[in-house]
């Protein structure tokens, strides 16, 4: 007898129905396409809609487990927060190379831009778009002579640049923008 023959998931596999496993492994795949699709990366986007469709698909079968499912909990994860954190992390990588843009035109003009163009080519070879709703970033000149700049988030609503936080004091990711760190 080989050593896997005891192993309880050897043996479940074993005599697991074939069909059941090929219902798991489509199930999988169908599952894995969804969450594929919310990612454009030819247009280098993260559809949020489409990552949320894909988080409640996964949560939806996962809470009915059946025999042709059962294999879905353990192989599929649920990539929506993978995404959310991935486009998050590169909007403020994307905010930090704008921001230092916007540093090195004060220091040379001595106030910030009207706008984000004026800082293209002289101290930005080209400004990133945001991965949320393929727009550029936002950005604001305050009166005071700050700045606001943000995406419009993983809810595509332009909030005007305000942070909703967590009752732990977190920016909350689910909703308002997605700003620059350096105002909060």
């Amino acid at each position: 007898m080989a050593d896997n023959d005891n192993k309880p998931l050897f043996l479940a596999c074993a005599l697991t129905p074939r069909v059941w496993i090929r219902q798991n492994t489509a199930t999988i795949a169908r599952l894995e396409q969804l969450a594929v699709e919310a990612i454009d990366s030819k247009n280098q986007l993260i559809l949020p809609e489409k990552a949320e469709q894909s988080g409640r698909e996964v949560d939806r079968i996962c809470a009915h487990s059946t025999p042709c499912t059962i294999l879905v909990a353990v192989a599929v994860p649920n990539c929506r927060r993978a995404m959310q954190i991935t486009a998050r992390n590169q909007t403020m990588a994307s905010e930090a190379l704008i921001a230092c843009a916007l540093e090195r035109y004060r220091f040379v003009k001595s106030q910030y831009p009207e706008t984000l163009d004026a800082l293209v080519p002289q101290f930005i070879a080209r400004l990133p778009h945001d991965l949320i709703g393929d727009q550029p970033l936002k950005y604001l000149r305050n009166t005071d002579g700050s700045f606001i700049l943000y995406s419009i988030g993983w809810n595509e609503k332009n909030d005007g640049g305000q942070v909703k936080l967590n009752p732990d004091g977190w920016p909350d990711l689910d909703q308002a923008d997605w700003v620059w760190p350096g105002l909060l």
